[in-house]
């Protein structure tokens, strides 16, 4: 599978980084299962980073998330990040791994949790520890993240 590259959400023009899409494949009966697959939500912009350690996705409908993808400086939360998804009835654990990082800028990556679960309709929050996620005025505050699944 070919990588997906995508400019740099929080630097511009000024570099591309390569986001690895690792979700398995899903046949054609199951995506009818399913429905819409692929990425579900996603906060991001070309504008220079600030930090923060939280970043908010909402989902208008039930979907099988099955990847959450953060960007963020690994010079300050490191290469495996812990963290937490909440929302919705829904508690638990992430781990963020460095998937691939900015080729000028190595220390701004990006992040991905697989976690495979059922998420209802509704509002969620994801933070880590440190405050290393990109975020700035053109995203509201909020840290970059982009959340792929299938709308149930």
């Amino acid at each position: 599978m070919k990588p997906k590259i995508r400019k740099n959400r929080c630097l511009g023009n000024l570099s591309l980084v390569a986001l690895l899409a690792f979700t398995s494949p899903m046949s054609s009966a199951q995506e009818e299962s399913f429905g819409r697959c692929g990425e579900l939500f996603n906060i991001g912009n070309k504008a220079a980073c600030n930090y923060t350690n939280f970043s908010n996705f909402s989902l208008s409908q039930p979907a099988e998330i099955n990847r959450i993808i953060i960007w963020y400086n690994v010079s300050i939360a490191g290469t495996d990040v812990v963290g937490e998804l909440r929302g919705r009835g829904v508690y638990m654990k992430l781990r963020f791994n460095t998937i691939g990082c900015d080729v000028y800028q190595s220390q701004w990556c990006s992040g991905h949790a697989v976690i495979h679960k059922m998420l209802r309709a509704g509002d969620y929050e994801v933070t880590i520890p440190q405050r290393a996620i990109c975020q700035n005025a053109m995203s509201g505050g909020k840290g970059s993240i982009i959340v792929k699944g299938c709308i149930r």
